[in-house]
């Protein structure tokens, strides 16, 4: 994963949950606001497009 010209790499996924976390929490809570609503309103796009899919079709 590239961030702001640094690549970084996890050796596993708690490794880097861990530093994602600290990061999101470090983080002034305005810079964050936008960006966050705008990923959740996508993810829950993303969601309700599967659970659509996955319903059945008689």
């Amino acid at each position: 994963m590239n961030v702001s010209g640094r690549k970084l790499e996890f050796h596993s996924k708690a490794c880097a949950y861990t530093f994602l976390r600290e990061l999101i929490y470090s983080v002034p809570e305005d810079c964050v606001s936008s960006p966050l609503r705008e990923i959740y309103s996508k993810r829950e796009d993303i969601l309700k497009q599967r659970a659509k899919k996955a319903e059945k079709k008689i």
